[in-house]
């Protein structure tokens, strides 16, 4: 068992940092400049559009789908950080004897996810009834 996990932690972790060392980064405190101009006055774009100083009345629930689509992104990483979390209470639980709370953390852990999942399916859908 514990090979398993080392193995399947360390395919992760070749997962997670190879893309990083795939491009070359720039020489150190070099901030590479935008090939053309990102934004212009005419930009439909809404963060060319709060970055100009362009917002209308008729952006307003493009900023509030955004922060809606924002508070979902951050309440699925917390709720997958709280599913790890409960992981390693389930594999530390084996010598504490502790099992109902690792048990607990990760049934929570999971009714969280579904529900900010489900949140954003129903988010999707009245977004695009209303904007079509």
């Amino acid at each position: 068992m514990k090979r398993f996990l080392l193995l399947s932690m360390a395919f992760l972790s070749a997962l997670v940092i190879s893309p990083s060392l795939a491009a070359d980064p720039p020489p150190f405190g070099v901030i590479p400049a935008p090939e053309t101009e990102v934004c212009t006055p005419d930009a439909v774009d809404l963060g060319c559009k709060i970055q100009t100083g362009r917002v209308e009345l008729r952006d307003i629930p493009r900023v509030i789908i955004h922060l809606i689509d924002l508070f979902s992104k951050l309440a699925g990483t917390i709720s997958v950080i709280v599913i790890i979390l409960a992981g390693w209470l389930f594999i530390v639980s084996g010598i504490s004897e502790d099992k109902q709370k690792a048990i607990n953390t990760l049934k929570y852990g999971l009714i969280g996810l579904a529900v900010t999942m489900l949140a954003w399916v129903i988010v999707n859908l009245i977004q695009t009834q209303l904007t079509s």
